[in-house]
This record gives C-alpha cells, structure tokens and sequence, in this order.
C-alpha cells in the first residue's frame, strides 16, 4: 500500500508539473511553436496596417529610405516595418507579453516555469530562441534575474 501512494503521488506531480513551451525541432534544437510569435496582438507577419491599426498612430516615425526600413516608436514599444511587414519588434514594457504571459519585469524562474528551457538556468543576459515553423526569433535580455525586454524578429529573405 506505501508503494501504491508513492506511485500515485509520482504520477500526481508529474500531471501537476504542467506542459512547456520548448519543444525540439527535427535536428533536436530547441524552438518554440508559432503561437508564441505574438507580442500584445503584433506577430511578426503583421502589416503596417494593422500595426497602425492595433496601437494607434505613433508618437514618432523614423525612416531609412536606402534599406527600406521605417521604424514606429511608441511610448511602450517599438516595431521596424520592412516591405510593409514588421521586421523587428521590441519592448520594455511589462504591459506588452506573449501569449503564454512572459513580460518584461518577470523574473527569471518565472519564466523558466513557462518556457521549460533549460538554457534560462545559465545567467546570461540576453537569450534568442527560434521559431519552429519560419524564420524568426524571440529575443529576451535580462538584467540579473529580471527580464528587461523583450524583441521579436524575422530573418530577412
């Protein structure tokens, strides 16, 4: 009877310890699916539109006529537009997350609790993880054990 709650305890917390989001690609590197390509209702196949059209006009807008680039600042976020697609997205602002609630001002293991990576562990400051299904990035930075921001991009064609 003692074994048979150990098993179940066992099997308890191991239901309890909740599904990651890291999963490995067909080469065993580490990615995240699609899904987590969302930072506040802006991925990283969204126009400039519908940028426009989520957060309102910018408070400034700088452009870069020789590569193309124009770059939307707002007071919580800052998204490069390229061929009228984001190119890069950055944020510092724990109002901004991603789907699954990582967000600036989120401590480390909090993270680690979500994301699953075992990488997190290492104490670097800045981390980038892949995409599973295209060409794109997650950048996360952290300052000690907080994150500070965080960037979303693709791999220009």
């Amino acid at each position: 009877m003692k074994y048979l709650c150990h098993i179940l305890l066992a099997m308890i917390l191991i239901g309890c310890s909740g599904n990651k989001l890291i999963i490995h690609d067909e080469n065993g590197s580490p990615c995240l699916p699609d899904s987590e390509f969302n930072i506040s209702g802006i991925t990283n196949q969204s126009t400039r539109p519908f940028v426009i059209a989520q957060k309102g006009e910018p408070v400034e807008i700088e452009s870069e006529d020789s590569i193309r680039l124009e770059t939307l600042k707002y007071r919580d976020m800052i998204v490069e537009i390229s061929n009228d697609h984001v190119l890069f997205l950055s944020t510092d602002s724990s109002t901004n997350s991603t789907p699954s609630g990582i967000h600036p001002g989120m401590k480390r293991k909090a993270i680690y609790d979500i994301l699953g990576w075992d990488e997190l562990k290492n104490g670097e400051s800045e981390y980038q993880i892949v995409n599973c299904k295209i060409e794109s990035y997650l950048v996360l930075k952290f300052n000690g054990d907080v994150l500070t921001s965080i960037g979303m991009g693709n791999d220009l064609p």
